[in-house]
């Protein structure tokens, strides 16, 4: 869409648009987003992302949570990537993990820790330490998905606001509903538009052929985050043959200083749902509900 030098600006700031987003990247500004995707009509409501900081302004994170997917019982872990090892086939989360009966968070503390957590419903035990958010840290978590009938559909829509905005991907027709999302964390002044040509919606073509849409997130104005831009790109791509519905995400990265050198083993986090085999899993690795550890010390207590 190409806009005038003084028309109104797209955005309803009721400014010129060379007043307002010219030149500059159009960013959806909120406190909450929810993430949808379309297929065949319906709308699947993902995952919901936060820009959330305490109430003394002195920490911010980013919470990704995923509420409503309709299997509850993952596997969380602490993955490592052997050094010296260009590539791997493949990657089990069970060495380093434990399973839980809850859907949880994953929160990027503005110091660089992370973790998975739920209050009043897990024992934040999977967790370390990844690049502050004052860095411009590039990858900040992939999310694969296959089966969106696997969550909930959704049925009404959130007016558009600084507290909480609904966001929308359309996979079209088709049967293929494997797709992948990627958020990339920049400084915002480092981001500029190819064109001076007005979108909400960008579309970025890579080298090896991938289409993906990418929706520009940035935190409220006086956030301790809004100095950044979260790139949350969604694309079509094969995740698994496996029947039914399935959930992976991985992020919380080793810093770039550590990462970037290969004689390092690389350290990250990652959840899957559901997890299969979950109740021989709890036996093998445990688990980290609150319930569980209950009664855990209950047996014990019993036995002495």
């Amino acid at each position: 869409m190409k806009i005038g030098r003084n028309d109104p600006c797209p955005c309803g700031s009721g400014k010129k648009y060379k007043r307002c987003h010219r030149g500059r990247i159009f960013t959806h500004q909120a406190e909450k987003f929810t993430i949808s995707v379309k297929k065949d009509g319906v709308l699947y409501k993902i995952c919901k992302i936060v820009f959330h900081q305490t109430k003394d302004k002195k920490q911010s994170a980013i919470f990704v949570s995923f509420p409503y997917h309709k299997n509850s019982k993952g596997l969380l872990s602490l993955m490592t990537f052997p050094k010296n090892t260009p590539k791997v086939d493949k990657l089990s989360l069970v060495p380093g993990g434990k399973v839980t009966s809850h859907k949880v968070k994953y929160t990027h503390w503005s110091d660089g820790n992370v973790h998975f957590s739920q209050d009043q419903k897990i024992y934040t035990k999977i967790k370390k330490t990844s690049d502050p958010l004052d860095k411009a840290i590039g990858h900040l978590f992939s999310i694969q998905i296959k089966g969106v009938e696997g969550f909930e559909v959704k049925t009404n829509a959130k007016g558009y606001s600084e507290k909480e905005i609904d966001l929308d991907f359309d996979l079209g027709q088709g049967t293929d509903d494997s797709i992948k999302i990627t958020g990339w964390w920049y400084d915002s002044n480092t981001i500029h538009p190819q064109s001076d040509r007005f979108t909400k919606v960008y579309t970025f073509i890579k080298k090896e052929g991938f289409v993906n849409k990418c929706f520009a997130l940035q935190a409220p104005p006086n956030h301790q985050l809004s100095n950044k831009i979260l790139f949350l790109c969604v694309r079509k791509e094969f995740v698994t043959k496996k029947r039914g519905t399935q959930l992976v995400f991985i992020g919380g990265f080793d810093e770039r200083q550590k990462a970037s050198n290969i004689n390092n083993d690389l350290q990250f986090l990652a959840m899957l749902y559901p997890a299969r085999n979950y109740n021989h899993l709890k036996d093998q690795i445990g688990s980290i509900d609150f319930d569980d550890s209950r009664s855990l010390d209950l047996s014990q207590q019993k036995l002495k």
